[in-house]
């Protein structure tokens, strides 16, 4: 429409209607037209260049001679042009203002969370966070007595904090239950040595596939999962990886993350995966966050980092709730001891 509208506004001018009369005065430019969903600016800029290309066109043939027809269609075509340039103007600002709107509304409103593993160190961390952020927590735990105590803690009171008895060997609909009624799950649990030789299993696959059914069922519209990196090691070259086979040693337990992190993907739930590198509490891994897009960090000395601090690790799992970009996406991440990249851009990878 916006081409049509230019090639007539263009046609209905004088020079149009009487190509005899030499046009020596000024004239008034035509009425700018204002292009619909542009900017303003785009739209000044548009409308500049089509007064400036009619001006071009707009002078008579020698001696006032009436315009002929290859004159004409040249004319049209100047007109045609510039309607074109109207036109994309308009598709490229509506479309680069759809695309922002799109990235800065959330697709999921989160206001109440499921933190599974809430009294490991890492989950610790994550329901103070999200109790610092306004955010009411569920805190699973499978001793709800033991959870009060730590989570009094290492929350101020545990204001905003109910803690939940949960196991993630349970059944998916006891599971469902207590997950409750929550726009989105978090999943820092991890196996802790026990005499049960089936005790990665059960926790690290089993149990983690429990929960992803337990929150489709639940209706949660988000799932974090803390995992780690080198799950992926013998499909991308890296199965005689010293880190690898150190880690795996026990239980195989890369090989289960990577079961549970394909289950989680194949969910139809909107996820988001962080692959951490080695986990501590030390503060100098508190800073620069380095993201990574997934099977591109392996724990080798020429790389970026090879730790990070379970601070941090807690801050971008949180953030990954609150970014579209963090949609279906799977990130590994290390800490440089640098300055953070803006929250904003820690998943453009």
């Amino acid at each position: 429409m916006a081409m049509a509208s230019s090639t007539r506004a263009f046609m209905a001018t004088k020079t149009f209607q009487d190509a005899r009369v030499p046009l020596v005065e000024k004239r008034k430019s035509p009425r700018r037209r204002r292009v619909r969903g542009a900017s303003h600016r785009a739209t000044q800029d548009a409308s500049r260049r089509s007064t400036d290309v009619e001006a071009q066109v707009r002078v008579s043939p020698k001696d006032g001679a009436s315009w002929n027809r290859r004159t004409w269609m040249h004319a049209s075509l100047v007109a045609w042009c510039v309607g074109c340039h109207v036109w994309a103007t308009e598709s490229v600002a509506e479309e680069l203002t759809t695309k922002q709107m799109e990235e800065e509304t959330p697709t999921c409103q989160v206001k109440r969370v499921f933190v599974a593993g809430s009294t490991g160190q890492s989950g610790q961390r994550i329901v103070r966070q999200l109790q610092q952020r306004g955010i009411q927590v569920r805190a699973g735990a499978r001793n709800v007595k033991k959870a009060n105590q730590i989570l009094s803690n290492a929350t101020e009171g545990g204001a905003g904090v109910e803690v939940v008895q949960a196991d993630v060997t349970w059944d998916v609909e006891r599971l469902r239950q207590a997950i409750g009624e929550v726009d989105a799950v978090v999943c820092a649990t991890g196996f802790r040595p026990s005499p049960d030789i089936n005790g990665v299993f059960k926790v690290e696959n089993l149990g983690t596939k429990n929960l992803v059914d337990a929150s489709k069922a639940a209706g949660v519209c988000k799932f974090v999962l803390i995992s780690s990196l080198l799950t992926n090691a013998p499909a991308v070259g890296q199965k005689d990886n010293p880190n690898y086979k150190f880690l795996n040693y026990f239980g195989g337990v890369l090989d289960q993350k990577k079961q549970a992190e394909d289950c989680l993907r194949a969910s139809g739930l909107n996820y988001t995966i962080v692959r951490a590198g080695g986990l501590t509490n030390d503060p100098s891994y508190s800073s620069g966050l380095y993201v990574s897009p997934e099977d591109t960090l392996f724990g080798l000395e020429q790389e970026p980092g090879r730790e990070i601090c379970r601070d941090l690790l807690a801050s971008i799992c949180i953030e990954a709730l609150f970014q579209n970009k963090a949609t279906n996406k799977v990130v590994e991440v290390v800490a440089t001891g640098n300055a953070d990249p803006p929250k904003q851009k820690w998943f453009d990878v």
